[in-house]
């Protein structure tokens, strides 16, 4: 995982695009202190949902930049690689986060790939707080999956699980097209 994509990079409608920035950085700005003030762990959990090809990974990409830029440390983890989905290393992840000293963003790719056998009970736990890390400088999740239809209504559907939900459609604009 590299993040040197620059925000300008994404292709995406421009109003979608500002709208998950502005979302990521009212978290950091303004939203630690309300969930502090609130005695609430600074945690927010963001997923994007699309087809594979419609700019998510290039989005984390880009907002991983802009959080070092912001000196917030990054953590990246992906049931892709050749270690696979497992809990452990979602926990080995929320370890690092929890132990930071500054804000954390933590992007967890194709998080569908985690909810399956026994990890599912353990990631519904940290969804829902009993089990999330707890950075008192805020802690900001942002998930993908290729495949929103494969997470079940368990994580969708129950309030708090997820605190935002941005569907990341394919380019339908000719213009976009043409800059893609």
């Amino acid at each position: 995982f590299s993040p040197n994509v620059e925000c300008d990079d994404v292709i995406l409608r421009a109003e979608l695009k500002k709208d998950i920035f502005d979302d990521v950085e009212a978290f950091f700005n303004q939203g630690v202190d309300i969930y502090q003030k609130l005695k609430l762990v600074p945690f927010r959990k963001l997923l994007l949902a699309g087809v594979p090809g419609t700019g998510k990974t290039m989005l984390c990409a880009a907002l991983a930049k802009q959080a070092i830029d912001q000196k917030r440390i990054v953590v990246y983890v992906s049931g892709s690689d050749r270690d696979g989905a497992t809990f452990e290393k979602i926990q080995r992840a929320f370890q690092a986060v929890a132990n930071a000293k500054y804000p954390t963003l933590l992007i967890v790719e194709e998080i569908d790939a985690y909810l399956r056998g026994d990890d599912k009970a353990r990631i519904l736990n940290v969804l829902d707080g009993i089990e999330s890390p707890n950075n008192p400088k805020g802690t900001l999740m942002l998930a993908t999956t290729n495949y929103p239809d494969a997470i079940d209504d368990r994580v969708f559907k129950r309030p708090g699980r997820l605190d935002r939900i941005f569907m990341v459609p394919t380019i339908q604009e000719e213009d976009l097209a043409e800059q893609m």
